[in-house]
């Protein structure tokens, strides 16, 4: 009987013993294994003006609006988001005046008028109303002009014409593009587009003023 009893002790010291390895192991012999995660924290900077390749991709959003390069002159007669824009002279494009019929949309105050044209290299498109005419604008308005072009990465200079055929613009990168300019001045103004690129870019689109 005694020595019944020492093996059932022993057993049990023996299975005592194993219960507690696999306790320092984090491992049980009854049910399912868990492991221990790290919980320091990993730190990332992601680059969100990249794109990344793998199941989650980062883009850039399509299109964009105007730029103004500092490396240009600026002017404030007209304005983008209370800032300068850059300015140049008209007489050093080839200048195509066209005359813009205006919109169905037109209504009130404010009147839509399209723009539907070709520009060859290094020539300046000048859009009036729908009698070819320049708009007398006062200081304080706003002209919105919205552009898509093929080819699609050809850069476009935007704008307003004044009466001293000054221009007035910022750079379209992206199709399509969008841009709201202040009148700072008033003046009688044409919209204006230069074709920068080295090759024929056609436009489409509108100017709301």
């Amino acid at each position: 009987m005694k020595k019944y009893v020492s093996g059932v002790a022993l057993l049990l010291a023996v299975l005592l013993l194993t219960v507690s390895a696999y306790a320092a192991n984090d491992m049980f012999l009854f049910g399912p294994q868990v492991k221990k995660m790290d919980s320091g924290k990993v730190n990332k900077e992601v680059d969100l003006d990249k794109e990344t390749s793998g199941k989650v991709s980062v883009h850039q959003k399509a299109g964009g609006k105007g730029t103004v390069e500092d490396s240009k002159k600026t002017s404030g007669k007209v304005l983008l988001n209370g800032e300068k824009v850059n300015v140049t002279e008209v007489s050093t494009f080839n200048v195509k005046k066209l005359i813009q019929s205006q919109s169905p949309q037109s209504s009130g105050m404010e009147a839509t008028y399209s723009i539907n044209d070709t520009l060859a290299a290094d020539e300046l498109g000048m859009y009036g109303d729908a009698g070819g005419n320049p708009w007398s604008l006062t200081r304080g308005e706003t002209v919105e002009i919205s552009l898509s072009w093929l080819p699609s990465d050809a850069d476009l200079q935007v704008g307003l014409i004044d009466s001293d055929n000054t221009f007035y613009y910022v750079t379209f990168s992206d199709s399509p593009s969008s841009v709201q300019l202040t009148v700072n001045e008033a003046d009688s103004y044409y919209v204006g587009i230069i074709n920068v690129d080295t090759g024929d870019v056609s436009i489409t689109g509108y100017v709301n003023i």
